[in-house]
């Protein structure tokens, strides 16, 4: 878990863990999720709450696998 550690940006290279299962990130300033998420074919759970986030990006829809998606407490448009 990555959750409140004031992280401002998740790296790119976050999409080379094909593993990867979840991801929890929530309560860190992120303003935004790197697209390379969806190169995660394999997760099912992405907490992203209270990150300042004001969209997600497009290729989160190629993360066909979540399940569990908590985007609570942004400004999404």
């Amino acid at each position: 878990e990555l959750n409140n550690n004031m992280l401002g940006a998740l790296p790119p290279e976050l999409g080379r863990l094909s593993c990867l299962e979840e991801l929890c990130v929530s309560g860190n300033p992120l303003g935004a999720l790197p697209p390379a998420l969806g190169a995660l074919r394999n997760l099912a759970t992405l907490d992203a709450s209270v990150c300042r986030l004001r969209a997600l990006p497009e290729e989160l829809t190629l993360a066909t696998r979540v399940i569990d998606l908590n985007v609570s407490g942004n400004q999404l448009e």
